[in-house]
């Protein structure tokens, strides 16, 4: 059997210091005790917003529990072993309307961040594609919304993202904005690429290779 990693080690180690079941901290943080369990094991890993949660729950300094972890960066989420990347955001008050709901075109803002997160995870970035020798852009080309219920103002929510198998210059996602893992909001996209002058483009093989092991068939 093969031996958790370290992160998910220590975890356990703060978990159990802490007197805590598995369930008993997925109830505190807002996650499932299957994800948990999937930490500690290392089927899963991190992201910044567990890394945060986990250590408020544990009553230590994210470092802690997770060496070398730093917030001079923003999170670019994460790619899962389930094919589907990951970006926690939160709702701000610019975020809403009067009555504190999420107004209905802020959903376009959070669906536009996981993609180009979801990218960015992959080590693809738009500054790069555009300034490239061979320059390329993504744009949208038509999104279906399904608004399924509402968000509020300070509530912590989920852009998940998932890659379908590319037709020539086109590239299919399915996105869903989740909240403690029921489904708000649900977004289905296709993107083009396209060179400055607009005209469509096949991928690269590097785009390719970067992204077919996350494609969901």
């Amino acid at each position: 059997m093969t031996k958790p990693p370290q992160a998910g080690i220590r975890l356990r180690e703060l978990r159990e210091r802490a007197k805590l079941n598995q369930g008993e901290l997925a109830e505190i943080i807002g996650y499932s005790n299957h994800y948990i369990s999937q930490i500690e094991t290392g089927a899963r890993r991190y992201n910044q917003h567990f890394v945060e949660a986990a250590a408020a729950a544990l009553k230590c300094a994210p470092a802690e529990l997770l060496p070398g972890f730093s917030l001079t960066q923003p999170t670019c989420g994460q790619w899962d072993t389930d094919k589907v990347h990951r970006l926690p955001v939160r709702v701000y008050y610019e975020d809403t309307d009067f009555s504190g709901v999420v107004y209905h075109a802020r959903y376009l803002h959070f669906f536009e961040r996981g993609r180009t997160e979801s990218l960015r995870a992959l080590g693809i970035h738009h500054s790069e594609l555009i300034a490239s020798d061979d320059p390329i852009a993504f744009a949208v080309r038509r999104m279906n919304i399904e608004y399924v219920k509402a968000a509020r103002v300070d509530e912590a929510l989920i852009v998940e993202t998932v890659y379908r198998p590319n037709k020539g210059p086109r590239l299919r996602m399915e996105q869903a904005l989740t909240r403690d893992g029921e489904t708000i909001c649900t977004a289905s996209v296709e993107a083009v690429i396209i060179d400055p002058a607009g005209r469509p483009k096949r991928p690269s093989k590097t785009l390719i290779a970067a992204w077919q092991p996350v494609l969901r068939g």
